[in-house]
């Protein structure tokens, strides 16, 4: 379909795609059960429905996959956008393992909306191209189109140097579809019926009001939390979300907090990595000024901690960070989701399940912790050196993770999932033998004999220019086993 016959129209392709990408999750029984109850809208309900989830997904995994949807809705609706994020992903993750085509697309939708209600255009836009593919593998080819030209609208928000790997929007689509459409990913994740459109798509409600980033008009509104005060348990904590795997990201009560590089920054950063404990002043001052003498260190630690809070209170007035019995910290009622905690949640309860041989549940843990590692820690300051042996140790504990994986995926014959994580594993160190000797079988075993042997020249210029060594002997009989056309 052209964008030509997508503008003309719009309102029977919205409705349409509307039966296709919104999850039927209000029909399941088990949202009715506690959809009913007045603590329905308690974020202590989340526990209750991730352990239905577990409990069912094995006799009934599509059941499965809509409650842990319902888990995403609810914990969204709490403003815990990123446990959201990784819930539906876990329900995507589920999803694939058990050839749920319906359901895969559905939490691939959540994904998306998810993301854009947090700004995240990037990674919204990269969750299209998924959702794209899904779509198109499944001859859905009218919502794939539409799905595409979302995409395409989004790269005009990202960054100019994030646009390179995604092709621009040659025309618009019509203000107004787009506009109703990100309306619609705006209010996805509310359990709650709202006022309906024309379209039959859920307008905006005073309780969340947000604005397509297609309106100029005005700058983003924050959200009126009136009616949340009125139907939900409110909690006097403060909700903080931090990203470290990747770019440095920190959300608190749905605001971004944006602070110009400084020491003050890096020892906000500190905190947050430690924040299990709190850090005596003599540690921060010997990690950020060892060469100073004490006094000195002590000084240039006061003036970073009094600009940081200055910088803070500019964008939220809360306080941030707490000092007492001589230590740094933060204040006990910040509730703190950080994605380094979770990722190494997420990497050691798989390989507690592994280990128990509960390769199933294992998978899911790690598809949970390679979608959380979003790159290297603190990737946007790579010389700071008081985060490199942290930075390392998170580093080798993915690319472990996604060996195990491959193993696991090698060993069940899926070799193009396989195929997929020894990439991986090559984009982080290109002389990882063991990933090259693993992607040359699975070539081998898919009948691709060439892109195996091609695999093992790429193997021995990578070993020779970083190394200056050749590949192990092994690796090299493994090429002259496939090159005789040997079962490997």
């Amino acid at each position: 379909m052209t964008q030509t016959a997508l503008s003309q129209n719009g309102s029977s392709l919205i409705s349409y795609a509307i039966t296709k990408l919104n999850p039927e999750v209000f029909s399941h029984p088990i949202w009715k059960h506690f959809g009913k109850k007045k603590a329905s809208l308690s974020p202590s309900i989340v526990d209750d429905l991730l352990c239905a989830a577990k409990n069912i997904q094995e006799n009934d995994p599509s059941g499965a996959c809509q409650v842990l949807l319902i888990c995403a809705f609810y914990l969204n609706y709490f403003s815990r956008q990123y446990k959201a994020l990784i819930v539906s992903q876990q329900a995507h993750a589920l999803a694939e393992r058990t050839g749920l085509t319906r359901e895969a697309v559905w939490a691939l939708w959540g994904t998306c909306a998810i993301c854009v209600q947090q700004g995240n255009y990037e990674q919204a836009t990269i969750h299209f191209v998924d959702l794209h593919a899904a779509l198109t593998e499944q001859n859905e080819w009218i919502v794939a189109n539409f799905i595409e030209l979302m995409k395409q609208t989004l790269c005009n928000f990202m960054p100019v140097s994030s646009r390179k790997n995604f092709a621009p929007a040659r025309d618009r689509p019509t203000e107004e579809m787009l506009t109703l459409t990100f309306d619609w990913l705006q209010q996805w994740g509310y359990p709650l019926p709202a006022p309906k459109t024309d379209f039959g798509i859920p307008a905006q409600n005073s309780y969340r009001e947000k604005r397509s980033p297609l309106d100029t008009s005005a700058s983003k509104p924050k959200p009126d939390l009136t009616y949340r005060r009125e139907t939900a348990e409110v909690s006097e904590s403060i909700n903080m979300v931090a990203q470290m795997l990747g770019t440095f990201s920190v959300i608190i009560q749905e605001s971004q907090l944006k602070l110009p590089a400084s020491r003050g920054l890096s020892l906000l950063k500190y905190l947050l990595l430690h924040h299990k404990r709190n850090t005596p002043r003599e540690v921060l001052m010997d990690a950020f000024w060892p060469d100073a003498n004490p006094e000195a260190a002590r000084n240039n630690l006061n003036v970073a901690m009094y600009n940081l809070r200055q910088g803070v209170r500019s964008v939220i007035d809360l306080e941030v960070i707490r000092f007492g019995n001589g230590a740094y910290g933060l204040p006990t009622n910040i509730d703190l989701w950080l994605d380094v905690d979770e990722f190494e949640q997420c990497v050691k309860e798989g390989q507690r399940l592994e280990a128990r041989n509960q390769l199933t549940d294992a998978v899911t843990e790690y598809e949970i912790a390679v979608n959380i590692y979003r790159g290297d820690l603190l990737a946007d300051t790579p010389y700071d050196d008081w985060m490199a042996i942290d930075r390392e140790r998170l580093r080798l504990a993915y690319l472990d993770t996604l060996d195990r994986m491959s193993k696991i995926y090698f060993d069940r014959e899926q070799y193009a999932a396989c195929i997929r994580l020894c990439q991986l594993i090559l984009n982080r160190d290109l002389c990882r033998e063991d990933a090259h000797c693993c992607l040359m079988r699975c070539y081998s075993r898919l009948g691709q004999v060439p892109l195996a042997l091609r695999q093992y020249q790429i193997c021995a210029e990578a070993l020779h220019s970083e190394l200056e060594v050749d590949p192990a002997p092994e690796t090299t009989q493994l090429y002259q086993r496939i090159h005789q056309h040997q079962h490997v």
